[in-house]
């Protein structure tokens, strides 16, 4: 029951952080670009969740990034620069997931080692 309850509230959090970037990401200039920040609902709900949340949340931000990018396909040269750009997202946003959720279980497992130890 706790542990559903850690997922869910994950999960929320995630959706709360993802909304925020998104929001920014949103209503800043176009010479800002605030994708970096969607890193961090990826790589919290991977370091908590594990890598399947951390794939479900780099798809989300891809798609937020493409559509925070979709408001300035005007002033682009080329009007795909968004998939492109999405593309590329989606790719760093898989990469820190996975690497998120390696650490964090690196980690569980260095902790269950040292407690083992100590028992």
């Amino acid at each position: 029951m706790q542990r559903r309850f850690l997922s869910v509230a994950v999960f929320l959090s995630g959706i709360l952080l993802l909304a925020v970037v998104w929001y920014l990401d949103r209503h800043t200039p176009a010479e800002v670009r605030l994708t970096i920040f969607y890193l961090v609902p990826v790589g919290f709900t991977a370091w908590f969740s594990g890598a399947l949340m951390g794939f479900v949340f780099s798809l989300l931000s891809a798609m937020a990034t493409m559509e925070a990018n979709w408001t300035m396909v005007d002033s682009l040269s080329s009007p795909n620069f968004y998939l492109w750009n999405g593309a590329i997202a989606l790719g760093t946003f898989l990469v820190v997931a996975v690497f998120s959720n390696e650490v964090a279980r690196l980690r569980r497992m260095k902790t269950m080692a040292a407690s083992a130890k100590r028992a």
